[in-house]
Order: C-alpha cells, then sequence, then structure tokens
C-alpha cells in the first residue's frame, strides 16, 4: 500500500480503519480518507518495534469511531473480526460499511444491530459511498486543522448535506484550541510548582496533579515504596545511572529514584526494553514521571508503555506517553493497581532517541 504515513497526526482525534488487506476498494478509500485531510489509523502505521495486538488494542481504544469495511474477505479474517469485537467491548462507536452484500456472522449481526452501518454497495459512487462515511460525527472530529474548507459534511436523517466548514465549526474549533491549551499548560504549572514548593509539599505533587487530571486515584494516607526497592521478576532496570538532566535544563537528582534509556550508541535501529514486577496484588497505586533525556535528537521519539496482567486475561495497557521527544515537557501518572499480579514497564525507543523515568512509587 503507497500511503504516506506520515500524515498521521499523533495528538488529534483519529478514527481506526479496520479492514481487509486484500480488498482494493478498501485501500481507495482509505487514501480517499487521507486525501481528504482525515486522520486515520490503519494497521500500516504501526512500528517495527511494537507489539502488534497491544498497539491495534490501544489504537482502538483511543479512536473516536472504528471504521470496519466489511467484505467477504473481512469476514474471514480473524484479525478484523477481533479488531471490531473489541471495539464493541470497549464501548468505541463502530461505523460498518458494507462493501459487499454479506451475510454476516449470528454474533456479529446481534452486535451490529445497535451501531450506524452503510450498504456501500448500493452506492451510485465512489464520492457518494465516500462522503457517506465521511458523515460519521465520530469523523468530523477527525478532520485536521488546516484542511480545505470548500466542504463540511453532515449526516440529517441519512442524507448527506455539503455546507461551507469555515460556516459550521470555525467557532468551535477555536473553543476546542483554546480548551486543549489550558489543559497542556495545567500540568506544567503543577511541575514547576511542586519544584519550588517546601519538600513536604513536593511529596505530594502526585496526589495534586491526579486530581488536576480528574483522576479517581488517591494515594491520600497511602505509604509507598520505591519501585526501585523491588526486584524485577523479568528484565532489569538499572536505578539512578549517568546524570539525568532533561532538554529545559532541569535535573533529577533529588527523587527516591530514576532511570535514563537511551538509543544513542551509534545504533542505526529501533531498541526495545521490557521490565516486569510481580505485584502479587499488594499496591493499590504507580504513580511517576515520564520526561525526554538531554541527549535525545530533535526529531526523534521514545515511548513508555505501562501494562497490567490481573492474571485472568491479557495484560491491559494502564498507560502510554505517546511519543517523547526533544520539546516535550514532563508528563505525570498516577495509576490504579487495584487487583494486579504483574506490572511490565516498556520502552520502545528510536535511534538517537533517550527518555527518563524518575521517582515512580508503588503506594500501598
Amino acid at each position: 500500500m503507497e500511503i504516506d504515513i506520515s500524515l498521521f497526526k499523533e495528538a488529534h482525534p483519529y478514527a481506526f480503519i479496520s479492514y481487509a488487506h486484500e480488498d482494493e476498494k478498501s485501500v481507495k478509500i482509505i487514501k480517499d480518507m487521507i486525501s481528504g485531510n482525515y486522520n486515520i489509523w490503519f494497521d500500516a502505521l504501526i512500528k517495527p518495534i511494537s507489539n502488534w495486538s497491544d498497539e491495534l488494542a490501544l489504537r482502538i481504544q483511543h479512536s473516536e469511531v472504528v471504521v470496519s469495511l466489511i467484505t467477504e474477505r473481512y469476514l474471514t479474517s480473524d484479525v478484523c473480526r477481533k479488531e471490531i469485537h473489541h471495539a464493541i467491548k470497549k464501548k468505541i462507536p463502530v461505523l460498518a460499511v458494507f462493501l459487499e452484500n454479506v451475510t454476516l456472522p449470528p454474533g456479529l449481526e446481534l452486535h451490529l444491530d445497535m451501531f450506524q452501518y452503510l450498504k456501500g454497495f448500493d452506492c451510485n459512487s465512489d464520492q457518494e459511498l465516500l462522503d457517506q462515511i465521511c458523515a460519521n460525527d465520530g469523523l468530523q472530529k477527525c478532520i485536521i486543522m488546516g484542511a480545505p474548507l470548500e466542504v463540511y459534511k453532515t449526516c440529517d436523517g441519512g442524507k448527506v448535506i455539503v455546507k461551507e466548514k469555515e460556516a459550521v465549526d470555525f467557532g468551535k474549533r477555536k473553543i476546542e484550541l483554546l480548551f486543549a491549551v489550558i489543559v497542556a499548560l495545567l500540568p506544567i504549572v503543577c511541575i514547576v510548582v511542586s519544584l519550588l514548593w517546601p519538600g513536604e509539599m513536593r511529596n505530594s505533587r502526585n496526589l495534586f496533579i491526579a486530581k488536576l487530571q480528574q483522576s479517581t486515584v488517591t494515594t491520600d494516607g497511602k505509604e509507598f515504596v520505591p519501585l526501585s526497592d523491588i526486584e524485577p521478576f523479568d528484565g532489569k532496570i538499572t536505578w539512578n545511572e549517568g546524570v539525568a538532566k532533561d532538554p529545559h535544563g532541569n535535573l533529577y537528582y533529588d527523587y527516591s529514584n530514576y532511570v535514563i534509556f537511551d538509543n544513542n550508541d551509534n545504533q542505526i535501529l529501533p531498541q526495545f526494553v521490557s521490565t516486569e514486577y510481580h505485584l502479587d496484588g499488594e499496591y493499590t497505586v504507580l504513580s511517576g514521571f515520564v520526561v525526554p533525556h538531554a541527549s535525545t535528537d530533535l526529531n526523534m521519539v521514545a515511548n513508555v508503555l505501562i501494562y497490567a496482567d490481573y492474571g485472568d486475561a491479557e495484560p491491559v495497557i494502564l498507560y502510554d506517553c505517546g511519543g517523547i521527544n526533544k520539546k516535550s515537557e514532563p508528563q505525570s501518572f498516577c495509576l490504579d493497581l487495584s487487583g494486579v499480579e504483574y506490572l511490565r514497564i516498556t520502552v520502545n525507543m528510536l535511534p538517537k532517541s533517550a527518555i527518563i523515568l524518575y521517582d515512580l512509587r508503588l503506594w500501598s
């Protein structure tokens, strides 16, 4: 599939496209949606260093809508059926687009009855089909800022109405942008305040940040153990090595622990580091911070994923820091560990990237 995957905007709302690779019409729809400045994610965007199934699950859970391009090949693909079932399980909106007049398996038919669907095979042209797909409310959130302003497609009573985009959503976009700026600044203000305030207030910064993020997780009244005091079950993290300095000039030396992960030793391939801890349900909260290291390249990114294994199913992703580059500000997390048997920390690094994990605490 010759598609410019660099057009995907990581921080922008996106639609997950579930399709069978062999379906030429599905591939054409993906290309047309990208050309129309819709931010979409599909499996060609999976990085070589990623775990395939984990990445698919994460992308589905964070999408605005899952667009399933259904054909006979789609229904015979185990991966495609798992994608749509996972979306249903996680209560992500699904738009089922029938490119062929197929008979659904009974179970899938039962689930899809509650979602919007389109009979694409009845459309008179490819453009009509594309217009109907893009009329979905979830996809309207995925239009990339700066997209052409000629048309804005909405859906009214099953009919596609074409309106001037500026008249419809210009005011809304300004409000969304203002809100995004405020949300982005809150963690930075919190971190600056926590570093300047006395030690007692600094020790409570994780609770303060959790409240700012409207998290239900609290460390109030709990005792903590530095994660560096826990012996890894699998893999290895060597704490407090090197000089923990970030590109913004901050030094990390007066915390309970820190560790630097880097891929700067003339490596030409991405690196993958994973460490697992056996918690046995003993702890209820994990808190900590993620920042870029000073040695990271401006155009390279590193990523931290934290998984929870409850002992009775596949591990689930509790935290994904996204791509951290040289300009990234510190990120904080405060995660609910209730019932977690095993905790896995995975770090993915492109060449010339580096990242710091610091002040990781397990709360009883």
